[in-house]
């Protein structure tokens, strides 16, 4: 998790996002080279002892394949209920009907110029939007982000954040979301 913390909020997205693209037939599973080439590609530098030892904490023999969901969420810690009720916040407006909110509606609701890497130069508004639609994986619900799959992304973003007051930021600057009457963003 240390490596991942240094990639800032979006590590452990990053390490889900690489699991999802390589899982072309969405089956969840990925077998261990495939695992320890997507770790790699995602700055985490494991010898093969290692790989070893964690693929088969997982279930994992040399030649099986493990489900990448559990390893993921075993990095991962449940959002508290003040960041729960934050991520909720954040998402109702942009699902009224609870219906699940299309991919393409997401896009003209999201708000990209504050991103660090925006505000610097360092990548486009498009990057960013193109990065953050790719955590969400629609292909077993029509094309919609769900309530589920929004608070499964700010849940593997909440683990790199410790502090609430700049979780509750990261939401407000990226979902355009205002502050509840009342609400106060403390430290976790």
């Amino acid at each position: 998790v240390t490596l991942l913390r240094r990639r800032g909020p979006d590590g452990l997205a990053a390490v889900m996002r690489a699991f999802r693209i390589l899982d072309e037939g969405a089956t969840g599973l990925v077998g261990r080279l495939d695992f320890a080439r997507t770790l790699k590609s995602c700055s985490v530098s494991l010898n093969e002892e290692e790989v070893d030892t964690i693929f088969g904490s997982f279930g994992g023999a040399p030649d099986t394949a493990i489900s990448y969901g559990p390893f993921v969420a075993a990095l991962t810690r449940p959002l508290t209920e003040r960041r729960a009720e934050l991520v909720r916040a954040a998402y109702r407006p942009l699902d009224p009907a609870g219906q699940g909110v299309s991919a393409a509606d997401l896009r003209s609701m999201v708000n990209t110029r504050q991103h660090p890497d925006v505000a610097s130069g360092k990548r486009s508004q498009a990057e960013v939007l193109a990065e953050l639609m790719a955590n969400f994986d629609t292909r077993a619900t029509e094309g919609k982000v769900t309530a589920a799959m929004f608070e499964g992304y700010y849940g593997l973003v909440g683990t790199m954040v410790e502090d609430d007051a700049h979780f509750q930021l990261l939401l407000w600057n990226t979902w355009l979301a205002q502050p509840r009457r009342g609400a106060r963003a403390g430290r976790s």
